[in-house]
C-alpha cells in the first residue's frame, strides 16, 4: 500500500546480526536465503513512510543511493548512518552491497555499520511496498550481476547492465544470471542483438511483485 493519509508502506529492516555482520566474503547471494529462512537480520515491517523518513533524519540515518539496483530497474534506497571502518560484529553487509556503484562496484559511502532500513519508490519518487519476496529477488539478482560484471571491460560492463535491465522483470529466485540472460528450471530469458527478448517458454510472464 502507498499513498493516502494514514497509509502504511512495507519496508525492509536490515539488522547487523548473524551472517550479516561479516566482512562481505561471497557477495550477497546468501541474503535471499536469509529472507526465505526468515532469519532475524532481515525483517519486514509496515510504517508510515513520511514518519519513518523523519525518524531517519532525526537519528542521523542518511540516504544511501542504490545506483546499481536503479540501473537494472529497482528504485530503492538504504537509510543508515554514514559508513565507517569495517568491524566484524557491527558491519551491515547486505546494506553495503545494496549501495554499490554501477561502475566501480564499490559502496560510495563505505561499509554500512549498524542497522539500516530499505525503502522502495515509484517513478514519481513516492514510497511503495517492498515485499520480502521481491527483496529476496533483488539481492539474488544483485549478486548475480556483480559476478557477471566484475571481470568485464567497460564496454562489456555496459552491455551487461543493458541486458540486466531488460531481463530483470522476469527473473525469479532459482534463476541464474549469465552474460546473455538468465536460465532457471526449464526457463530461459535473453536479450537479442536487436533489443528484443527471447523467452522460453514464450509465454513467460513478468513476476507479479515487479511493477511499482
Amino acid at each position: 500500500m502507498s499513498g493516502g493519509e494514514g497509509a502504511t508502506t512495507k519496508v525492509v529492516w536490515l539488522l547487523n546480526k548473524g551472517d550479516n555482520t561479516g566482512m562481505g566474503q561471497g557477495g550477497c547471494g546468501w541474503a535471499a536465503g536469509a529472507v526465505l529462512r526468515n532469519e532475524e537480520c532481515v525483517q519486514q515491517r509496515s510504517s508510515m513512510a513520511q514518519t519513518l523518513l523523519e525518524w531517519c533524519a532525526d537519528n542521523g540515518f542518511e540516504r544511501h543511493e542504490c545506483s546499481l539496483c536503479a540501473a537494472f530497474g529497482m528504485n530503492i534506497a538504504v537509510y543508515a548512518k554514514r559508513g565507517g571502518r569495517e568491524h566484524q560484529g557491527r558491519n551491515n553487509m547486505i546494506a553495503t552491497f545494496l549501495s554499490v556503484e554501477p561502475d566501480s562496484l564499490l559502496a560510495i559511502h563505505g561499509t554500512v555499520v549498524g542497522k539500516a532500513v530499505v525503502l522502495r519508490f515509484d517513478q514519481a519518487g513516492n514510497p511503495v511496498d517492498l515485499p520480502l519476496q521481491e527483496f529476496a529477488v533483488v539481492t539474488s539478482f544483485l549478486n548475480d550481476i556483480m559476478q557477471c560484471a566484475e571481470p568485464s571491460e567497460e564496454r562489456e560492463h555496459a552491455a551487461t547492465l543493458r541486458m540486466a535491465r531488460a531481463v530483470f522483470p522476469y527473473y525469479t529466485i532459482g534463476d541464474t544470471l549469465e552474460n546473455g540472460g538468465f536460465g532457471g528450471n526449464k526457463r530461459w530469458c535473453s536479450l537479442k542483438q536487436d533489443g528484443t527478448l527471447e523467452l522460453d517458454p514464450p509465454d513467460m510472464a513478468v513476476r507479479p511483485t515487479y511493477p511499482c
